[in-house]
């Protein structure tokens, strides 16, 4: 078979897609997220996968005192800013002027040594957040000018330090995913790519900040699924039949949209879980998980869908999806019922809870005080002129949708439009090849597989009079009839509709481009599992 001209294999994190051919840096794809994301990492735990620019505030650790305005109160010594309580509500300790691009997300750190009566963090334009907690505590935000700066500021009275205050630019890092099979990690990893989504739970993972009923609550108790020791555990008080707790007091939605509601849960001497939406919003919205067996054993409500996703050592992530019927305001409630009374003792363990709007869950957003949102996922910019073959070639991709909605998901080769392109399309239970001149479709054939979310290892193959579409190893579809580009017309390749809009969403394990047709035989090589054990263990299989 010859060598592709273009071909990306998932290897490596950065502000790139990295191909692996060419050589010279052509074939990489522009990647882009203004915002932190999580990922599965090689381990099976979830971590976190961000970069940053270089650290824009001056004298942030406090080294000497100096490039920074001092309020009354205020002292800088010894790598610490100190206030000493004879300030009066307003005295602040201020940056100097830091310069920023409007537009752009930045990471905001200030460490808090000590604090009588608590913080607050001002940054040119308002309130950060009031009452910061001590230790590290984190912060993004997005600049609306050029310049910027940031206030620690205490109120009357107030005695404490601060050090290691950091400002830093927020770069967007690929994700090199991987799946889990009861549990486990299998296959090897795909670049993921989600649209934007926002975790409204303010605290997703500090659980003394949750609305408690009939429950005691223990935090940082056991190791989580990102593997740290940040756990909670709820504990059923002596004589209670059922628990209630509430990761936000309450939530909004709009009428007719879709959410999502997530948690990571393991049995402990309980082994149930009840999800369940506000009936005022969603009607009858909830679903029973069974932690001992990974099922769900019930739900109920009209639009509700439910899930939940082995994460190993005893952790899953259950998930409710219901669709709103009115707008305002309800309530999240994790339920501990169906576990017998409560003494006290038992119960069971809760990590990273998640309210988003969608139709599906994405990836864990971790949250310590404010609604943090992911950022969408770019990568285009891939190629060039003379990387394309205008006249004939083959694209290849093995990808696996996320969803089954109505959205289009696109790859693409073209000129820098959509209207001329060679295209690979997701768009609801619908796979779609396509080939199209300024407008007009030369060719185009679409599949309905079984579960649009399975992973498929596709093949577009065109030239002149003589198309062809491979799926899993078998043609679908063949055309004699169609023309093809003029010399110098395609320029890129992207996970778009080549105009830029219809990003592609999903997971992506490898992507090729030849510059010249392949045989069929070729095409189902190439299309096709290379082994019995690599086709069960791409497909997630069970039974083995």
């Amino acid at each position: 078979m010859a060598k592709p001209k273009l071909a990306l294999i998932p290897a490596a994190q950065g502000d790139k897609f990295y191909s692996v051919l060419p050589s010279d840096g052509v074939g990489d794809f522009d990647f882009t997220r203004n915002s932190s994301a999580t990922r599965i990492a090689p381990t099976g735990f979830i971590e976190t996968s961000e970069l940053f620019g270089s650290e824009l505030v001056t004298n942030g650790d406090f080294a000497t005192d100096s490039d920074w305005t001092k309020g009354t109160g205020w002292s800088i010594a010894n790598g610490v800013a100190a206030l000493d309580g004879t300030q009066t509500t307003g005295s602040g300790l201020g940056s100097t002027t830091i310069s920023v691009v409007s537009g752009k997300r930045y990471k905001i750190v200030v460490n808090v040594l000590s604090s009588s009566s608590g913080f607050r963090l001002y940054d040119s334009y308002g309130v950060i957040a009031y009452g910061l907690s001590l230790g590290v505590n984190v912060f993004y935000i997005t600049a609306s000018s050029s310049t910027y700066q940031i206030t620690p500021l205490g109120l009357s009275g107030t005695t404490g330090s601060i050090d290691n205050v950091s400002v830093k630019e927020q770069i967007g890092k690929s994700r090199l995913n991987y799946d889990l099979l009861n549990g486990k990690v299998v296959n090897c990893p795909h670049y993921l790519l989600e649209p934007a989504r926002t975790n409204t739970i303010t605290y997703s993972n500090t659980i003394s900040q949750w609305t408690n009923s009939d429950n005691t609550t223990l935090p940082n108790v056991i190791t989580s699924p990102d593997g740290n020791l940040n756990g909670g555990k709820v504990i059923v008080n002596n004589g209670a039949t059922a628990a209630n707790i509430r990761p936000m007091a309450s939530v909004s939605s709009t009428s007719g949209l879709d959410y999502v509601f997530s948690v990571f849960v393991k049995a402990g001497e309980f082994d149930k879980i009840n999800l369940d939406f506000s009936n005022a919003v969603f009607g009858s919205a909830g679903a029973t998980f069974d932690l001992t067996s990974g099922i769900v054993i019930g739900f109920d409500g009209v639009n509700v869908s439910q899930g939940i996703e082995d994460y190993g050592n005893g952790w899953y992530r259950c998930y409710l999806v219901a669709t709103a019927i009115a707008t305002g305001s309800g309530a999240l409630i994790l339920r501990l019922d169906d576990n017998g009374t409560g003494d006290g003792v038992k119960g069971l363990y809760v990590y990273g809870a998640q309210f988003e709007q969608g139709s599906y869950p994405t990836s864990y957003i971790p949250t310590n005080g404010t609604a943090i949102t992911r950022a969408a996922e770019t990568a285009d910019g891939s190629g060039d002129a003379a990387t394309f073959n205008d006249s004939e070639g083959v694209l290849m991709a093995e990808t696996s949708a996320l969803d089954s909605e109505s959205t289009n998901k696109m790859i693409t080769i073209s000129n820098g439009s959509s209207s001329t392109r060679i295209l690979i399309r997701y768009v609801g239970t619908t796979l779609l090849a396509q080939l199209r001149i300024s407008g007009a479709n030369q060719y185009e054939f679409s599949y309905n597989p079984t579960n649009i979310k399975d992973n498929f290892k596709i093949a577009l193959k065109y030239k002149a009079n003589d198309f062809s579409f491979f799926v899993n190893g078998f043609e679908l579809d063949s055309s004699n009839s169609g023309s093809t580009f003029s010399d110098g017309t395609l320029t890129e390749l992207a996970f778009d509709d080549g105009g830029g809009a219809n990003d592609f969403y999903g997971k992506t394990r490898e992507l090729q481009y030849f510059d010249s047709v392949l045989t069929d035989s070729q095409l189902e090589t190439l299309t096709s599992w290379t082994s019995l054990q690599e086709m069960i263990t791409s497909q997630l299989y069970t039974n083995y």
